[in-house]
């Protein structure tokens, strides 16, 4: 992150031109979007002023456990694909660090228009307590696709406090393996499941529907190659990336 979020006075859309000084207000162009009870939005639209994402500053001087939990949501999906990832860091300098859960970082990665992903509650990582000063990051970034408009995504009730109840991650990890060339999904609970997988460019390479319960490997083989996976099923959107080797 190298600026804080602002917008030029002549880089106002026409239809925004009334409300200049209002940056959360504005509706056209790379914006921050005020939401009200719903949180704010996030889009870039190559302005060469790309949003870097949310920023929360902390102070958790004696305090030996902390819980965080969030939302996040696709308002416009469009073409290219964006996500939100946790990020965190002790003081204001230095490189951001993934909060991980079962060794993978937790991020939301756009879905379809209306979808909604809760978060947590998560342990806050042992290098995060007892200090003057921490910064956690949802970092709003391109994932994939060159070519069309860019999605918005909602962020939301972002809620940090002391542990309540059984402590430990609450956030399954993503059921999605490689295996060879092949991808193989493990349905935990009942009900369909929808895998979809998309190269780095944002094209459906193949998607594929599955009964609940029980590993199924995907009807293709997969070349060489980086791959984005989506398994939507009753309970939640999980995604992954998958290397075949």
């Amino acid at each position: 992150l190298l600026f804080p979020y602002f917008v030029p006075h002549d880089d106002y859309h026409e239809e925004d031109a009334a409300l200049s000084g209002f940056p959360y207000a504005l509706t056209r162009r790379t914006r921050i979007s005020a939401l009200g009870d719903q949180g704010i939005s996030l889009v870039n639209t190559g302005r060469e002023r790309d949003l870097g994402g949310a920023l929360l500053a902390l102070r958790t001087s004696g305090l030996s456990n902390l819980q965080l939990e969030w939302t996040a949501a696709t308002i416009l999906q469009n073409d290219r694909i964006y996500g939100i990832r946790i990020q965190y860091r002790e003081g204001t300098t230095g490189n951001f660090s993934d909060l991980m859960v079962h060794g993978e970082p937790i991020e939301y990665i756009v879905g379809n228009d209306g979808n909604v992903r809760d978060f947590g509650p998560m342990g806050l990582p042992a290098e995060l307590l007892d200090k003057e000063y921490i910064q956690l990051l949802w970092r709003y970034y391109h994932l994939g696709g060159n070519i069309g408009p860019r999605p918005e995504l909602r962020l939301d009730n972002i809620g940090i406090g002391p542990w309540v109840g059984v402590q430990g991650p609450s956030l399954p990890e993503a059921p999605i393996y490689a295996s060879g060339s092949s991808i193989l999904v493990d349905l935990q609970e009942a009900g369909q499941g929808t895998v979809s997988v998309f190269n780095l460019q944002g094209k459906l390479m193949h998607a594929e529907q599955f009964p609940g319960y029980g590993v199924f490997q995907l009807g293709r083989s997969f070349k060489q190659g980086l791959y984005l996976v989506q398994l939507e099923t009753l309970h939640g959107l999980f995604r992954r990336k998958i290397i075949i080797n």
